[in-house]
């Protein structure tokens, strides 16, 4: 836990009891996004872009959880795309 959780009511919740309990990055996703109801986290889905969110889901997922990146879901568009020009 982090410096500020004794001053939080309810407290945060503490992601790295989620280690054996199969957490995907989908469901990180959908927490960060809309909040943890019952715990201090607020939700994310005004103030972050879904890469965003999806960055930030795959910090947790690698940083307390115990999962490798190779867990990673698709994180917006592909570094290689291009756009196609329109015709004019």
């Amino acid at each position: 836990m982090g410096p500020a959780q004794p001053f939080l009511y309810p407290p945060p919740l503490n992601f790295t009891i989620l280690k054996d309990r199969g957490i995907t990055g989908g469901i990180l996703y959908y927490q960060i996004m809309n909040g943890i109801t019952g715990t201090a986290m607020p939700y994310f889905k005004k103030d972050l872009q879904s890469e965003k969110i999806w960055d930030v889901g795959n910090y947790v997922a690698v940083t307390f959880i115990g999962q490798t990146d190779a867990h990673a879901e698709p994180r917006g568009i592909d570094a290689s795309y291009e756009p196609v020009e329109k015709e004019k």
